[in-house]
């Protein structure tokens, strides 16, 4: 009798931790949203540095974002891609991945960016596509004033976010 209490007691504590690792599965499952591009291959990054736009100081970092839902957070404000469209990351097509190159092919992005205050902006920008001009979009926020800028011939943005 006492035999059969045993088995049945490390039966149940077995039950309850598949239980609690099924529901730790699902927890982690709910903070990772999916990519929209199964062939997306990770963004890249650079470090932070001090850069001067417009007169302003920034801290900025280099990013290639290649899919949504992808975040970094630069000095305390976050940025992570709603949409995004760049047919020079490989993506899905007709069941193949696939890239495609060219001095016209353009590239848009749409960042939520969220503040430390709680304040968010989306911000949209268009880019790559041979133009020959920077591309900028800044923040409404100003302190801090954060921003989406493409150099002329660099396949990376730089997000800004000002020092005061």
């Amino acid at each position: 009798m006492i035999f059969g209490r045993r088995i049945l007691a490390v039966m149940i504590v077995a039950i309850s931790a598949v239980g609690l690792v099924a529901y730790a599965y699902s927890l982690a499952l709910q903070n990772n949203p999916a990519s929209s591009n199964p062939c997306a291959p990770p963004s890249t990054s650079s470090n932070t540095y001090g850069a001067n736009f417009q007169g302003t100081e920034y801290w900025a970092q280099n990013v290639t974002f290649t899919d949504v839902n992808q975040q970094i957070t630069l000095v305390g404000v976050q940025f992570v891609t709603a949409s995004f469209s760049d047919p020079s990351v490989s993506h899905l097509e007709n069941g193949q991945c696939v890239s495609i190159n060219g001095p016209t092919i353009q590239a848009s992005i749409s960042v939520k960016i969220t503040f430390n205050s709680g304040s968010s902006e989306i911000l949209s920008l268009t880019y790559k596509g041979g133009s020959q001009s920077e591309q900028y979009i800044l923040s409404t926020h100003l302190s801090p004033r954060a921003g989406l800028l493409w150099q002329a011939g660099k396949s990376y943005l730089i997000l800004l976010v000002s020092k005061s």
